[in-house]
């Protein structure tokens, strides 16, 4: 039977050194996984081997259960709070009549890197119009229930930190790269692991 404790030498024995301990109680109703320890007693040096035997038998599963697929990554993130100034024309692509739909625009234009919605037109900003001198913060009501701020969510057009970046020892050093919007992936094929970010000068 599926019993367990934290005492030894019950089967299912919640050691403390493995697994999450929690509120320490074995619940048939809300097992997500398990995993299998083999202890050895005795003193054994690391790099020996010791040989045994145990079994696993009978062991299947008693229900299936459908796996749901994974939730589409979302295109853009919405700036809560943030405002890509309406006037300044030369800063944006204006397209007419196209609120509910802005995001998917700059999800799809090769250039959008940020996008705002005035209720009723879709701007669209590039990395080469993007100054932050027309960047600001919603100070009304009306601008919180007019405008929306969206900046993209795609890895080919944010790109990778140690592309976008300097990545050496345990720093990735964006300073002075004149960053517009954070990159998104991170490449550790090479083994480097990075400890600190520096996103000073930007």
């Amino acid at each position: 039977p599926l019993t367990a404790s934290t005492n030894f030498p019950n089967p299912f024995w919640l050691t403390g050194w493995s697994g999450v301990v929690n509120n320490a109680q074995f619940d048939l109703g809300h097992i997500k996984g398990f995993s299998l320890e083999l202890s050895v007693g005795g003193e054994i040096a690391f790099g020996e081997t010791v040989s045994g035997s145990f079994s696993l038998d009978p062991f299947r599963a008693v229900e299936v259960v459908e796996v749901l697929p994974t939730l589409e990554e979302a295109k853009c993130i919405k700036e809560e709070g943030l405002y890509l100034f309406e006037w300044a024309t030369h800063f944006y692509r204006r397209i007419e009549f196209q609120v509910n739909g802005c995001c998917d625009l700059c999800h799809e234009d090769s250039d959008c890197l940020f996008a705002l919605t005035n209720g009723r037109d879709c701007l669209l900003a590039g990395n080469n119009d993007f100054n932050t001198s027309y960047v600001g913060i919603y100070s009304t009501q009306r601008e919180i229930d007019t405008y929306q701020t969206f900046w993209t969510n795609s890895a080919e057009k944010r790109g990778d930190w140690c592309q976008k970046c300097s990545c050496e020892s345990d720093t990735i050093d964006c300073r002075g790269y004149d960053l517009l919007i954070m990159p998104k992936t991170f490449d550790n094929s090479t083994g480097f692991i990075p400890r600190v970010l520096d996103l000073r000068e930007n």
